[in-house]
């Protein structure tokens, strides 16, 4: 971001199974060490246990990325 990158959120749900009560409201992503073109992928995130991801053999699906401009 010091570098003039902005912030793109490439994905804003995630498809999981659990019970109600134990899907958390959101999930903390630190992106305070990224760089230009850095990114966080779903399996570099700390889900709960209790939690099933969804994701079909994509676990290296990005979350965020750090670009040059928003398109």
């Amino acid at each position: 971001m010091r570098a003039g990158g902005h912030v793109r959120l490439a994905l804003e749900t995630v498809p999981v199974q659990a019970l109600c009560e134990q899907v958390p409201r959101s999930l903390p992503v630190d992106i305070g060490r990224l760089e230009m073109g850095g990114v966080v992928q779903i399996n570099q995130l700390e889900w709960p246990n209790t939690i099933n991801l969804l994701l079909a053999g994509r676990p290296q699906q990005t979350v965020v990325k750090i670009v040059d401009r928003i398109r």
